[in-house]
């Protein structure tokens, strides 16, 4: 197993995020037009469209659509396929103001990876040229 590198998991956090803010632009100019008393209400919108994306791609496809761009899968720290506790426990922690300090600053592993017991790795085998 291939740790992924903070570059793929820096352009997978990039990927992301992106989809979930355009898809947070669509759905609350939506219910806005629908119904603009709903207005205070949007942030819980958001909350349930990172839950939703990071549960439901991680845990059906082990990877996200910017993990899949970048080659790149969630496992345990065993190696095999998280279970939806895996899962839910790094969406909890991603919400955590200190983890991309972690992931940052650590040792290339954010809080969410460390309490979920999980670890982003490489599909594809890389290369070295000796």
């Amino acid at each position: 197993m291939q740790p992924a590198n903070k570059s793929k998991r820096a352009l997978n956090l990039v990927i992301d995020l992106s989809i979930v803010y355009v898809s947070y632009f669509i759905f609350s100019s939506l219910l806005y037009i629908a119904n603009s008393s709903i207005y205070n209400k949007l942030w819980l919108l958001w909350w349930f469209l990172f839950f939703f994306y990071y549960i439901f791609f991680e845990t059906f496809f082990q990877k996200t659509p910017g993990k899949m761009i970048s080659k790149t899968i969630v496992v345990t720290n065993k190696g095999l396929k998280p279970t939806f506790w895996h899962i839910l426990l790094r969406t909890i922690f991603r919400l955590s103001p200190f983890d991309l300090m972690s992931f940052m600053f650590g040792l290339g592993k954010g809080q969410h990876d460390y309490f979920s017991k999980t670890s982003i790795i490489d599909t594809v085998p890389t290369v070295t040229i000796k």
